[in-house]
């Protein structure tokens, strides 16, 4: 009547509940640490497309050194002159539906160059984020962007 539990192979349903549960937590983990990454990406990218902004930026002003006050650089201009091939996209506005996310080029010619990437819907704050690389006009390598 009684069956020895000694030669028994099978696992108990308390020791797979015990390795499910295991291995539910350890994918948890996984995945929040693969989101992490991601979105490091992503604003990797961001840095890196303002600073081939602000490298256009810099072009643009050694080769046209006289310009006004007044003149309004940007994007479109760049593209027009031939220092970007295209518009330069914020990695961020792919994941949010109707996300207006561009960059932005506040400049005062031989003074200092701003170039931002304002994200109007982020999913962080309901004002939105941005990003802002400032740099002298003629420094020669991009500093940290700071959140603002």
């Amino acid at each position: 009547m009684f069956i020895s539990l000694k030669n028994n192979k099978a696992f108990s349903a308390i020791e797979m509940m015990i390795v499910v549960a295991i291995i539910g937590i350890l994918i948890s983990i996984a995945v929040f640490n693969f989101n992490k990454i991601k979105e490091d990406v992503k604003k990797k990218a961001c840095i890196a497309n303002m600073g081939t902004i602000h490298n256009a930026v810099r072009m643009y002003y050694m080769e046209n050194p006289v310009v006004s006050d007044q003149f309004d650089l940007s994007l479109k201009a760049l593209m027009a002159a031939n220092y970007l091939k295209t518009e330069p996209r914020c990695p961020n506005a792919e994941k949010l539906t109707n996300s207006v996310a561009f960059y932005s080029i506040l400049d005062k010619p031989g003074k200092k160059i701003d170039v931002l990437c304002v994200n109007t819907q982020d999913s962080k704050s309901a004002h939105g984020s941005y990003l802002k690389l400032t740099q002298p006009a003629s420094a020669q390598q991009p500093e940290a962007p700071a959140n603002q």
